[in-house]
């Protein structure tokens, strides 16, 4: 997808909601994907560790550290 694409869609959902329900809107929703995302940077550090056999316990233990630090 384009940015234009993406900048159209939002101008249209603006004039449609107006700016204040349109911040309430994307907070909200901000929220509720930071829980699915969370999960998912957990799911890919488990995995990382999987690798123990190939990297070593210390550079699998450092990426995993690294990936659960995106955790927001």
């Amino acid at each position: 997808m384009s940015d234009d694409y993406e900048d159209e869609a939002f101008k249209e959902l603006e004039s449609r909601l107006g700016r204040d329900k349109l911040k309430q809107v994307m907070t909200n929703l901000d929220g509720e994907l930071s829980i699915y995302r969370n999960e998912v940077i957990e799911e890919i550090a488990k995995e990382i560790e999987g690798f123990t056999p190939a990297f070593g316990i210390d550079t699998t233990s450092s990426f995993a550290i690294f990936v659960r630090g995106m955790k927001t």
